[in-house]
């Protein structure tokens, strides 16, 4: 839920960027939603690392599926590191030229 919070954030703030034809603005507000993003990634896949088995006794009484959820724990720590992979990505394609072009057509 709080990554499509980001989305809506981000997009309203390219939006209203891109619509008033300012390529420091859109840049602006890329970089500032990328880096949230990538806070709450890592707090994310942190609190997965460390509190995983925890949060799994909380959630299951039964022993069988506690051990059987304990072996993708890692893959939940992975998920959430590669989640901002995909937002870094997609800032690193922004180029300067790229933004200036889209912000001037």
């Amino acid at each position: 839920m709080l990554w499509m919070g980001f989305a809506f954030a981000a997009e309203t703030l390219v939006a209203r960027a891109f619509g008033g034809k300012n390529p420091t603005l859109v840049r602006k507000s890329v970089a500032m939603t990328g880096i949230w993003s990538f806070i709450i990634c890592v707090l994310t896949a942190a609190s997965f690392a460390f509190a995983g088995p925890w949060i799994i006794d909380l959630m299951v009484k039964d022993i069988t599926v506690q051990e059987a959820a304990r072996g993708y724990l890692w893959w939940m720590v992975a998920c959430a590191s590669l989640r901002w992979g995909q937002h870094g990505c997609w800032m690193v394609s922004l180029s300067e030229q790229h933004v200036a072009e889209i912000c001037v057509t």
